[in-house]
This record gives C-alpha cells, sequence and structure tokens, in this order.
C-alpha cells in the first residue's frame, strides 16, 4: 500500500481519475496529469518541429487543448498517451496549415529584397 506522500502527489492516480478531477475543476489534478506527461509530449514535439520555439507552442497548446478536452477523455484501461499524442499530431498541423498560409506573405519582401540588394542577400543569406 502507497504511502500517505506517494498518494498526496498524485503518483498512484491514473490518467482518467486526474482527467476527471480536472474537468470538475481541480487544477492540482490538471497539474499532475502535465507533470506525468510533459516529457512525453515534448519528446514528440521535438521529433516533429523544426525549432524550440515551435516546439514551446506545440507543447502549450497540446496541454491547453488537453485542459479544455479533459471532461471527453474516454478510459480504455491504459494511460492518456495516445490521447495526448492525438491532439499534439492535431496542433501540430494547424501549425503547418498556418505557417503555409503565411509563408507566401513572408517571402515575398525577401525575395524582392534579394533581388535589389544582391550584396545584402548574401550577407544574410538569401
Amino acid at each position: 500500500m502507497p504511502g500517505p506522500e506517494r498518494a498526496e502527489r498524485g503518483m498512484d492516480e491514473s490518467d482518467a481519475g486526474l482527467l476527471a478531477a480536472t474537468a470538475r475543476g481541480d487544477a492540482e489534478a490538471f497539474g499532475r496529469f502535465y507533470r506525468r506527461h510533459e516529457h512525453q509530449v515534448l519528446g514528440y514535439a521535438v521529433a516533429r518541429c523544426s525549432n524550440a520555439s515551435d516546439v514551446a507552442d506545440a507543447v502549450g497548446e497540446t496541454f491547453l487543448a488537453a485542459l479544455g478536452a479533459a471532461s471527453r477523455f474516454r478510459d480504455d484501461g491504459g494511460d492518456a498517451v495516445p490521447w495526448l499524442f492525438g491532439i499534439a499530431r492535431r496542433v501540430l498541423a494547424r501549425q503547418r496549415r498556418s505557417l503555409q498560409r503565411c509563408l507566401p506573405h513572408l517571402a515575398h519582401p525577401l525575395i524582392h529584397a534579394k533581388s535589389e540588394h544582391p550584396a545584402a542577400a548574401r550577407r544574410i543569406g538569401l
């Protein structure tokens, strides 16, 4: 039987229990859930993102979405990692779509600058 300190830290709580408590408004339960899975979601994002800023955004948006969807988590007897990875996959797809919409607007001034100022463009790596 676990000691009170272990139970207090949430080490024996299931993901489903933590998410159910989160859905009822227990912020500490979500904190325990976050700490339990942050490294896994971080690893998932690092493997799929090209820079640290995108990784940070993906992890933050994944857990924000998980917080909002806590009441919809369905316990299949396992942990919530596949559910979190599904959320992260959708977050990353949304990030890519957003980037694809922005790139033509971002690239246009750079292309223009490169053609008008080739020496300066070479210095900054264009």
